[in-house]
């Protein structure tokens, strides 16, 4: 097998913070046929993101919902966020999104044992905004299903 050196990696500047959104909102206006996934409600940055610019990132997940119906967010990773409560957030993004563009993540290996955690608060607040079985089975299920074209099996 071919070897090829090994590149330190770096983080671009404002990766996982409020600050890169506007590029995704860029990207997914530029290619609106193409579906995109959003990470972890856009919140990829760890420990400290949250308090710094969720003004921002409320802001620009209103606007990311409104103006790019491409855009899809996956719901978890919610043991990175280092807040106390983050049914706030996803409330939010169920809020801006609507069932039908939201994804139930599990954001396996990283947080692999911790799945429980995530899916509980998600479909507490699911319970909480009076979503449907079917509106629930969108988040947890078919959005998957749809924006992965994976094949139901019978």
């Amino acid at each position: 097998p071919l070897l090829l050196p090994q590149k330190k990696q770096t983080q671009p500047r404002g990766a996982g913070t409020p600050d890169y959104l506007p590029g995704v909102l860029r990207a997914t206006k530029r290619f609106p046929k193409v579906s995109f996934v959003l990470n972890h409600l856009g919140l990829n940055g760890g420990v400290g993101v949250l308090s710094k610019g969720m003004d921002d990132w409320k802001v620009m997940m209103t606007q990311l919902a409104a103006e790019c119906p491409n855009l899809f967010v996956k719901m978890g990773a919610i043991e990175e966020w280092s807040v106390d409560n983050p049914s706030e957030y996803l409330r939010h993004g169920l809020k801006t999104f609507g069932t039908h563009r939201c994804l139930a993540e599990a954001n396996w290996f990283v947080s692999a044992g911790k799945y429980p955690r995530s899916f509980d608060r998600l479909h507490a607040v699911l319970e909480q905004a009076n979503a449907s079985d079917d509106e629930v089975r969108d988040v947890f299920q078919r959005n998957a299903e749809k924006v992965y074209c994976l094949e139901k099996k019978h």
